[in-house]
């Protein structure tokens, strides 16, 4: 077979001069990368998520991001980040302790309006596809232990998933790592000083063993993170 390439990118957060959080260099960084891709020339390009800056605020700066990438010249599959949506689920809050203007931990949560804000201009918040003989899936990993009405969709669409016969290559592409050394690690608490930045880089359970159950099911080779 003739070698093609794809590309995994994440963590883009280019910002824009519209919104309050703006930095000349992120966009200027996006660009670089931007005609980087372009010289390449990949087969497709995965998005591990945090597309945007505040596009769980501001729509249009997904909608900006949109018709960025649909420049690339290949098709792109998308999945959000935290950035996009609002952050992973918790009923506590966190370290860092914020001014009295600005939102709580527990307000950060993602939302099913942040979520359906994505989806209305990127399309489904789980996807999988087969390219030159490689299965490609993505999903919204921020649903997991949120207990939205779209953690429960994900997993009914998940079960349709697990009956699919194995390929032989199987990329998942999610933004949360799914632990931050090894699956059996607790859960860590955001209040904790000493391990709120694990807290912030994984997967709480039940959702976390649930998941690598759903790799092990459908036969996941690699599973690349953004975050």
């Amino acid at each position: 077979m003739k070698p093609w390439t794809f590309i995994v990118v994440a963590d883009i957060q280019p910002g824009s001069p519209r919104s309050y959080r703006f930095n000349p260099s992120w966009i200027a960084n996006w660009r670089e990368a931007r005609e980087q891709i372009r010289d390449i020339g990949p087969d497709l390009v995965l998005v591990a998520g945090d597309l945007t800056r505040d596009g769980g605020l501001h729509r249009w700066e997904l909608e900006e991001m949109k018709r960025e990438l649909a420049g690339l010249g290949c098709p792109v599959h998308v999945v959000p980040g935290n950035m996009d949506t609002g952050n992973k689920h918790t009923r506590m809050e966190g370290l860092f302790r914020r001014g009295a203007d600005q939102c709580t931990d527990v307000e950060l949560n993602v939302t099913t309006e942040q979520l359906q804000q994505f989806a209305a201009v990127f399309g489904p918040l789980w996807w999988s596809f087969d390219h030159r003989g490689v299965r490609f899936s993505g999903l919204a990993d921020v649903v997991l232990n949120s207990g939205l009405p779209e953690e429960a969709a994900f997993w009914e669409w998940a079960e349709g998933e697990r009956r699919k016969p194995k390929p032989a290559h199987h990329v998942w592409i999610l933004h949360y790592p799914v632990f931050v050394e090894r699956p059996d690690e607790p859960n860590w608490r955001i209040d904790d000083p000493d391990h709120y930045l694990d807290w912030y880089f994984s997967i709480d359970q039940p959702g976390r063993d649930r998941l690598m159950d759903l790799f092990r099911a459908t036969g996941a080779t690699v599973v690349i993170s953004g975050h």
